[in-house]
């Protein structure tokens, strides 16, 4: 079984997959530096006791939201690096030589028209049509829906 050989990736499907790396990292950043900085806030709060129910609890909820936005960072990143190694392991991203044909291969005889050659006969089929012929009986043209000479025999 052969391997067939890879076809180059054209530079708009790559940059996909590294915009999205982009963007994923981007995306993982913000929302680890949003946790952080809100736990912070949080810890910081509780620590010194000046906490109100809100403080609390609306910094728990922003800690998940903002745990949340790192965790689709996380996915995006792995999904992109994988799309990348993909592409790498499929070959898509090799270059490969395209080798020249020789000239001594090219079949001419599609494009070149011999000047030796005979113009080829009429295939008009009114030509050998004589018109004073009559039809024999097997080449006589009959109907159809005629019925037939003899009625079958019934059962």
């Amino acid at each position: 079984m052969s391997a067939t050989p890879a076809r180059p990736v054209s530079p708009a499907k790559l940059a996909l997959p590294l915009i999205g790396l982009a963007g994923s990292i981007a995306v993982l950043a913000y929302g680890a530096l949003m946790t952080a900085r809100t736990m912070g806030a949080l810890t910081t709060a509780l620590d010194t006791g000046a906490a109100t129910a809100a403080d609390v609890y609306g910094g728990q909820s922003w800690v998940v939201v903002w745990a949340a936005v790192l965790g689709a960072g996380i996915i995006g990143t792995v999904v992109a690096i994988s799309a990348l190694a993909m592409l790498v392991g499929f070959g898509a991203l090799r270059r490969e030589a395209v080798e020249p044909v020789p000239v001594d291969d090219v079949d001419p005889a599609d494009d070149y028209v011999w000047d030796d050659e005979e113009p080829v006969a009429s295939t008009d089929a009114s030509a050998d049509v004589d018109d004073d012929a009559t039809p024999t009986r097997e080449f006589a043209a009959t109907d159809v829906d005629a019925p037939a000479e003899e009625p079958a025999p019934s059962r």
